[in-house]
């Protein structure tokens, strides 16, 4: 395990999803806000999921189609192997990235696991499974934690067409517009912008938005909205891969990452200025 300096910013990635290990850790990279960072990653045992092995009334489907009883011991196994599997996946990934990093194994529930870690961090990346979708009331928790950004990865990155990024007045839309921008060209991903209609007036946010096209991204400015509602913003994110979005109050924030987590597929990053 690579040690980081104590100045050092901390960015939690939380693996579930074996497809999202590049994604975390890409988009990890363009939201620290100090060239020096440390990658530490999470994995969650699941405590309910053990407790629940332990009555005599707990079944599992194996690959055969059969049922057979939910052995405790067993299950501990498998989920052993699975956090080793994590581990080895995010480290191989980091040490690619040239990321310093570290990994940490707890037992008991995600959410609550991951506040704890946010304690010590300035961002949380959780790559999520498609099962998790049904937590977004849970997961809407993290975003009242008041982090530099927080990013829910999603298998939609792999498979939607561009990215959606929310503009709303030019303070709060610098670094949100500054990080869609890095991963619209890492990715060659085309760039669409869904700004309120005062950052539609705003001269500052209107000269970033023609700097970006002045840099040869694919950018397609949609008509302006006086509020953007979580409705608004889940409309014009059917098809995108990942969905950025500024950061405001911790209620606003928290309702929009419940409500997008239910009615998107998109990959969500929630970013503060």
């Amino acid at each position: 395990m690579s040690s980081a300096p104590a100045s050092a910013a901390r960015i939690v990635v939380a693996l579930d999803a074996p497809s999202l290990d590049d994604l975390a850790i890409e988009i990890a990279r363009e939201v620290a806000s100090a060239p020096t960072f440390e990658l530490l990653g999470l994995f969650v045992e699941d405590q309910w999921l053990l407790e629940h092995a332990k009555s005599p009334l707990a079944r599992e489907i194996v690959m055969s189609g059969l049922e057979r009883p939910l052995e405790a011991s067993r299950l501990e196994r498998q989920l052993r192997a699975q956090a080793t599997q994590a581990r080895s996946r995010f480290e191989a990934a980091a040490i690619q990235a040239g990321v310093r990093h570290g990994f940490q194994i707890a037992r008991g529930d995600l959410v609550d696991e991951l506040l704890r870690a946010a304690a010590n961090a300035e961002a949380i990346v959780v790559a999520l499974t498609r099962s998790e979708r049904r937590r977004g009331a849970s997961l809407g928790a993290l975003a009242r934690v008041g982090l530099h950004a927080l990013l829910f990865a999603r298998e939609s990155w792999l498979t939607g067409r561009g990215i959606l990024a929310v503009v709303e007045a030019s303070g709060g839309a610098r670094e949100s517009l500054r990080v869609a921008a890095r991963l619209a060209e890492r990715t060659r991903s085309p760039l669409r912008l869904l700004p309120t209609t005062e950052a539609h007036a705003d001269e500052s946010a209107l000269a970033q938005i023609e700097e970006l096209r002045g840099r040869g991204l694919a950018v397609q400015l949609l008509p302006p909205s006086r509020r953007l509602t979580p409705e608004t913003i889940a409309r014009s994110a059917l098809d995108a891969r990942l969905l950025i979005v500024p950061s405001g109050s911790a209620e606003r924030d928290a309702d929009l990452v419940e409500q997008l987590l239910e009615n998107t597929r998109a990959a969500l990053l929630l970013i503060r200025d």
